[in-house]
């Protein structure tokens, strides 16, 4: 029978010393380091944060690759390539390009922080085989892209909304007319035939053009 000083606690990966977490973490790929750092707050501020060099090295690693994974270099992040203007992606900017290290996201391009160039007014940025126009919105007063060619001063989410809005208001409207046809209609049958409506049969509700007059 085994004793109680024969049995011994098995050793985890915090037990051991901090040389060896370091030299494990120095083999570890990108994405097995980003991992590790967010576990607990003793890896966290053992693995220091990733500068925009350790990034651009992580880009072209297996993980970023199979993932079409690139590095912006104002928000320090590796995001989808779906997640740059076109030509953030393509030539000198593409992965392992010469100018990758002046790549950034469409988001950190419209809203840069302070001290950062990003678009500008009336700048045209390509973005997902689509063209798009950089304004200042007059809705939601922030600097924005716009589908048109940015005469209307307005971004194509308060475009968006807005058209919701004039569609649900023309809905509105069709279904008032519906119900003041509908009105008129038992009206005058009420006044042709009296008080038995059922000898001229049924309303036409259907949904044809509600500018059609009956």
């Amino acid at each position: 029978m085994a004793t109680s000083d024969s049995v011994r606690t098995p050793i985890t990966l915090s037990d051991l010393p901090n040389e060896i977490h370091l030299d494990i973490i120095a083999r570890l790929p990108f994405d097995g380091r980003a991992r590790l750092r967010s576990t607990n707050r003793y890896f966290h501020g053992l693995i220091l944060p990733f500068s925009h060099d350790d990034l651009l090295v992580a880009e072209g690693e297996e993980y970023a690759v199979a993932r079409d994974l690139l590095t912006c270099k104002y928000c320090l992040r590796l995001s989808h390539k779906s997640e740059f203007g076109d030509n953030m992606t393509k030539k000198k900017k593409a992965r392992g390009g010469s100018e990758r290290h002046n790549r950034f996201c469409v988001g950190c391009g419209l809203h840069p922080s302070l001290g950062c160039t990003g678009y500008s007014r009336g700048q045209c940025v390509k973005w997902g085989r689509q063209e798009f126009v950089v304004v200042f919105c007059v809705r939601c007063m922030k600097i924005e892209l716009a589908e048109d060619d940015g005469k209307l001063k307005e971004c194509r989410y308060c475009q968006k909304r807005r058209m919701e809005i004039r569609r649900k208001e023309e809905e509105h409207e069709r279904r008032v007319r519906r119900k003041a046809k509908r009105e008129a209609w038992h009206r005058r049958a009420k006044e042709f035939w009296g008080s038995d409506e059922s000898s001229c049969g049924e309303f036409d509700d259907s949904d044809g053009d509600p500018d059609e007059s009956w």
